[in-house]
């Protein structure tokens, strides 16, 4: 699940919607992070869903907390979010930002996790979005899992099984469906594990799973 979707809406990163994928039973949930104003993480795409924010003009922390979502969400801050993992121990996140330095963005948040005794390294899946942003994590941290998203830098199919064939460590090749499809047509193997984005289509999601699609991410549960 991505985080997630609602009533049309995309992107939300929102703790109702969190609460209600945790209690469904959803294992994987990506959320994206961002740096408030006054330097606070919370989890927000681009703070694209109030109005009077955007990437360009954030909130500070108590405006975030203050300001709900389409006037009926409530954000999630990281402090918020690390006490709800420990109510739920099956849960992965997996970790995205559209921050221009995302390295940075990842240490202050195992820093802060350390502070609050909480393993970030085995309940957050790392996406690196370069084979150097991939350097910079694993000569630096020792995350169990890191996957291999594809949708900043473009690798071509050769170059990502180059980057990232020999690293065991990236079990997982994120790629755009169209792209995936694209390889599917002439049976280009990726040697990892793959995730495609992103699909609401039941039929389309159920054509993935017959295909060798090991993940897919989604905006809503289909009920």
């Amino acid at each position: 699940m991505r985080g997630g979707g609602n009533n049309g809406y995309n992107y939300l990163n929102s703790k109702e919607i969190f609460t209600d994928y945790a209690n469904k039973g959803i294992e994987y949930i990506e959320l994206d992070f961002l740096y408030t104003s006054d330097n606070y993480i919370v989890a927000s795409h681009n703070f694209e869903h109030y109005d009077e924010f955007n990437f360009d003009n954030r909130p500070s922390l108590e405006e975030f907390e203050e300001n709900l979502i389409f006037g009926r969400y409530s954000g999630i801050t990281y402090d918020w979010l690390i006490e709800e993992l420990r109510l739920y121990p099956d849960i992965k996140i997996v970790f995205d930002t559209k921050e221009k330095y995302p390295f940075k963005l990842l240490t202050d948040m195992v820093d802060i996790a350390k502070e609050k005794n909480f393993d970030i390294f085995s309940r957050f899946i790392v996406q690196v979005y370069s084979i150097e942003n991939y350097y910079d994590v694993t000569n630096n941290f020792d995350f169990d899992r890191i996957w291999f998203t594809n949708y900043k830098v473009l690798y071509s199919p050769l170059e990502i099984i180059n980057y990232f064939g020999d690293k065991e460590d990236v079990d997982v090749i994120v790629l755009h469906y169209f792209l995936w499809w694209q390889l599917s047509l002439t049976n280009f193997d990726l040697k990892k594990d793959i995730a495609v984005h992103t699909v609401n289509d039941p039929k389309f999601i159920k054509y993935l799973s017959y295909n060798n699609v090991d993940y897919i991410y989604v905006d809503y549960i289909s009920e």
